[in-house]
């Protein structure tokens, strides 16, 4: 039920739905004593892509979501998993957290505990973290690397936070360096990732066309 659902003008619940539309509190739950002992209840639709997140082009949001699920066939523990957990805690907010403060919860660094496991903290050094991935990469799906990559290229171009942004864009640049590439400049990934079909196919050799074959 909404606050409001009551229906009666000057309702502790209609005054209290209008304060809590402008209120930084995503879940509330008042007793409005105009209707006895109901409880209302009112939640805010609270995306969870941090708010910086959708400020971007709907395309590179799709790369960060994309960019959440870890590779197959390798242990809960393997340190692409723990790269992945970090990567998730610098565009989400967390599920658990956010409902133990009552409000959009976003980790700061890689390190604080909490999250549980799909956004939990990193329990070694995060930059020798990033040595074991780049030794471990062969044993990785292509596909997921890429993805990786990709995101964190985003990361390190519009994180919103200086170390965290120049984190991402170090490891965005190993990846690179690594598989022999140059680097995508934030100008070219703005026009690649720009919501303009044009663009998009311009930096594609293969699209897919709907068909089977």
């Amino acid at each position: 039920m909404r606050m409001g659902d009551y229906g009666a003008e000057g309702c502790l619940c209609i005054q209290q739905e209008s304060e809590y539309r402008n209120s930084p509190i995503w879940k509330v739950s008042v007793t409005c004593p105009l209707h006895g002992t109901g409880i209302a209840h009112a939640q805010r639709p609270v995306s969870v892509l941090q708010e910086w997140v959708q400020s971007l082009s709907f395309m590179q949001q799709s790369v960060l979501i994309t960019a959440c699920r870890g590779p197959d066939n390798v242990h809960k523990d393997h340190v692409a998993k723990v790269l992945l957990r970090w990567l998730r805690r610098s565009f989400l907010y967390s599920a658990f957290e956010s409902s133990k403060h009552r409000r959009p919860y976003a980790f700061e660094d890689c390190y604080t505990i909490g999250g549980g496991s799909f956004t939990g903290p990193c329990k070694i050094d995060i930059d020798e973290a990033v040595n074991y991935y780049l030794a471990s990469v062969d044993e990785l799906p292509h596909h997921f690397q890429l993805h990786l990559m990709h995101a964190a290229e985003i990361l390190g171009y519009k994180h919103p936070n200086t170390e965290t942004r120049a984190w991402w864009h170090n490891f965005y640049c190993r990846l690179v360096n690594d598989a022999h590439l140059n680097i995508e400049t934030e100008a070219q990934m703005d026009k690649r990732l720009g919501d303009d079909e044009a663009s998009w196919r311009a930096g594609e050799e293969v699209v897919a066309t709907g068909g089977i074959r």
